[in-house]
Formats: structure tokens, sequence, C-alpha cells
């Protein structure tokens, strides 16, 4: 059987550049279509974690500066709010980057075309023919040996574990805040969910989101709030929504002997923190990898590999549920009113490392007294 390519990727966001970068260094004849034409406007919060540049790094051969130029402000304090009630404020170890989405995929997207990668742009998939082996898009027609579909949660919006969420950015000097250099999580402004506020260079990025919620007027209370905290020419930004995941991942990736689900696709999102770009990149690397040793040895095991980082995801959609328990929220204002430092080890030690499993609650009050941050 003739194949037009060994491996057909969908979309070139995160994951989709991070399995097709890794499948081009290791030899594997693989093409990315992406309906957009790079560089394109991304809308995400674009907190960048340790444990996620880790992997960029690892994936571009440690150079820095695809990060660098997409770094709009390196932030080292982290503030937690409840109904705009700053709780507690901590300096942190290790430091958070608020990156600049668009410039950051284009880098990457750079990358790959840089170490002789084929992508199309402009370009969109359609659907697939698994008897085949034939992928569809609105242009073409390809056979290929396997489909990997990283499109993104958008054409997930039906289902029950998506959220929602909204942003903008807005210039610091119209953001009348006490302390615009801090990243602050608020947990009171939007029903299970939360609010954000990252600085980035001269602008402030602001945006909140939770579980879907089609009755709800996302747009409506979101001005609202900015209106509360009396935002100065609010009538000159823009507001931009999109879907993304917020629950349990897809529980079978490797949909069948020719289709594999990766990155937002498969709902590899943390909802705890909202952390999709470490998932985003580690699984994209896992998949080059295995589709290796598939090709050698004819042995695909990908969902037992990538079984740990479902768990941890599924885990976080536990504790995400718990922790938006009334009474539960009032014990973590109270704690989080009490002890400062806290804040600074579930950042360094859990959200930039991951250094615990979510299902070790225990683990995590133990750690945190081991490590004598209070």
């Amino acid at each position: 059987m003739n194949f037009d390519y060994d491996v057909l990727i969908a979309g070139a966001g995160p994951a989709g550049i991070a399995c097709g970068i890794t499948l081009q260094k290791i030899g594997i004849k693989c093409l990315i279509i992406d309906k957009a034409i790079f560089p394109r406007e991304k809308l995400c919060g674009g907190l960048l974690t340790s444990k996620a540049l880790k992997k960029i790094m690892e994936l571009t051969n440690e150079k820095s500066d695809i990060v660098d130029s997409a770094t709009m402000e390196v932030c080292r304090k982290v503030g937690i709010a409840k109904n705009n009630d700053i709780l507690n404020t901590s300096e942190i170890n290790v430091p958070i980057r608020i990156i600049d989405r668009t410039i950051l995929d284009s880098n990457l997207v750079e990358y790959y075309k840089n170490i002789g990668g084929k992508i199309i742009e402009g370009e969109k998939y359609k659907n697939y023919d698994f008897e085949n082996k034939v992928v569809n898009t609105d242009k073409n027609e390809y056979k290929v040996k396997y489909f990997v579909n990283a499109t993104g949660s958008a054409t997930k919006s039906e289902n029950k574990n998506v959220g929602f969420c909204l942003e903008t950015f807005i210039k610091k000097d119209d953001v009348p805040l006490s302390d615009n250099n801090t990243v602050i999580i608020d947990f009171g402004i939007i029903n299970k969910g939360y609010l954000w506020i990252f600085p980035a260079g001269d602008y402030v990025k602001i945006g909140y989101g939770n579980l879907y919620n089609k009755k709800y007027d996302y747009r409506k209370n979101f001005l609202n709030y900015l209106q509360k905290i009396k935002v100065k020419n609010l009538e000159k930004y823009t507001i931009k929504g999109a879907f993304v995941p917020y629950g349990k991942c897809e529980s079978k990736h490797y949909i069948n002997d020719f289709c594999i689900l990766l990155g937002d696709q498969a709902m590899m999102t943390d909802p705890l923190y909202g952390e999709g770009l470490y998932f985003a990149y580690k699984t994209g690397i896992t998949l080059a990898t295995e589709l290796k040793h598939s090709f050698k040895i004819g042995n695909f095991d990908y969902e037992r590999i990538i079984d740990g980082d479902k768990k941890q995801v599924n885990s976080g959609h536990i504790l995400k549920t718990i922790f938006f328990n009334k009474l539960i929220q009032k014990i973590f204002v109270s704690i989080v009113k009490r002890k400062k430092k806290l804040i600074k080890f579930y950042v360094d030690e859990q959200v930039s490392e991951y250094k615990y499993k979510h299902s070790d609650i225990l683990g995590l009050a133990f750690g945190y007294k081991r490590c004598k941050y209070e």
C-alpha cells in the first residue's frame, strides 16, 4: 500500500507541533496541516510553568530564544483572592513566565520548518476514512499510516467537561490595581471557576472561565467585573472567548488503529490549575516516540505510557469538584489568610513542577510541613 506520509497531524498548536518536531527529528515522514496561517492570534492566559518550559527546551535542543522572544513578563509573586479581596500574596522561588502564544506558537512552527518539517497552512481538517486510511481536508485527500487529531477543544463544545473562558488585554495604565506586577487568581468572581490577572509587559491579561453553561451571560458579567474594578477606556479593548478543557480527559486517546487524539482534543488539561501547555508538549513528544517504536517493532503502547498523565488530569477533576464545595471554600479562605507561604509551596512544588500527584492530598499536606515553608 502506498502512503503519502507516515503520519498526518491536524493542528499546529503546542501538541501537534511537539509531535511534528519530534517525528521530524527521528526521521518519520510527516505532514502538519492547520486551518490558520501563522502567526495567528491565540486566546490563552499564557502562563508558562517551569515544567512546560523544560519540555520546550527538550523539544528545541535548548534554543532559549524561542521562549525568550515570546516572554512578556517573568513573575515572582502570586496572590490569591476571593471576590476581588486579596487573601494573601507570596514571593515564589520558581518564576512563572507570561508568554504571548501568538509569538511562541509561530516560533515553534518556524523551528519545525527549519529542521525540514512540512506544514500546509490555511487547510482545514474535515474527516477521516478509517477503512482506507485516508484523511480528508477542505482542499485535499491524504493517504497516511496514522492520523493525529490535535485540533483543540473547540469541536467539543457539547462535551460536559468543556469549559468556556473570556479574556482581554488592557494597558497597565488603564487598570487601577494596587500591584499590577503580581499574578492574581480569584476564586470568587465566577461560580465554580476562577478569574486571572496576569502581568504582560505594558499590558495586563484579565480573563475568567468555568464549566461551560449556555444560560450564563459570560460577556455581560465579565464587563460588569471590569467596570467594578474601574478599568479605564474599556470601550477600546476587545474581549474574546474560547472553549477549553475543564474536566476529565478522554478515556481513550487511541481511537482505532488509525486515529490518535492529542492535546486539548484529548482533553489533556489540568482542571485544577487550567494548565494545558505542559501536557500538550509532553504527550506530543511521547506520542512521536511511541510511533517510532510502532514503525520499528509493530507494538503501539501509547495508552499505557500516558496512563499516569491521564490519572493526574482525572484526579485534578475530582479535586476541582471538591474545591468548589462551599464548605471547602470557607476553609480554603481561612487557611490562605493565615498561611502566606502555603501559596509559595503550591506554586513552587506543585504548579511549577508536579512534585506530587493530585491524588496524594495528604502528601501535599505533609510535604508542606516537611518543606518548612511556614
